[in-house]
């Protein structure tokens, strides 16, 4: 066995292409209400008798689906709790800002955080909810520019919070 290393994910060419595969393969299986079997045949041996077989719930494959994503697309992954602190670095670089700008945000309160010492750590969950809080912010900005433009801009705000609902941002308006 290859040695494992965590914090090393990347993929080489091979890997991507099967990374897609297999993100193709349980997109077909993420709308199902219940648990998924998921048998673990090695490739080497294809032998489905004594293979072991996982059952996991379809939020599970769901991360999965969107680790297997970033993966073969070249991106760095990590999985952490949401529960999580992070410093205001790696906070700053999972809003894609500077780390001034968060140091701003913080002061102004608009991210919850607590010190350790006389370092600023911010709880993952809250850097998430302020990003999509941002995201939901940009959304509806440009649903206000598309409404007026639109010849039935009640049309656009009815398709909109059919968007945000599935996105877990509640209604657009």
């Amino acid at each position: 066995m290859e040695n494992y290393d965590s914090t090393d994910t990347r993929l080489d060419a091979r890997e991507a292409e099967l990374a897609k595969s297999a993100r193709l393969s349980l997109m077909k299986v993420l709308n199902f209400p219940a648990t998924v079997n998921v048998t673990m045949v090695r490739e080497d041996v294809g032998c489905y008798e004594a293979a072991p077989v996982l059952k996991l719930p379809v939020k599970v494959l769901r991360v999965f689906a969107d680790l297997l994503e970033a993966m073969s697309h070249g991106q760095p992954v990590s999985i952490l709790p949401q529960s999580t602190d992070v410093t205001t670095q790696e906070a700053a670089r999972i809003l894609n800002v500077s780390r001034p700008y968060l140091i701003k945000l913080l002061s102004e309160h608009k991210i919850p955080f607590h010190k350790l010492g006389k370092h600023r750590r911010i709880r993952l969950d809250d850097v998430l909810h302020y990003q999509a809080a941002q995201r939901a912010a940009s959304l509806r900005a440009v649903l206000v520019e598309r409404s007026a433009l639109a010849d039935t801009p009640d049309a656009v705000w009815h398709d909109a919070d059919d968007v945000f609902n599935e996105l877990g941002l509640g209604n657009a308006d």
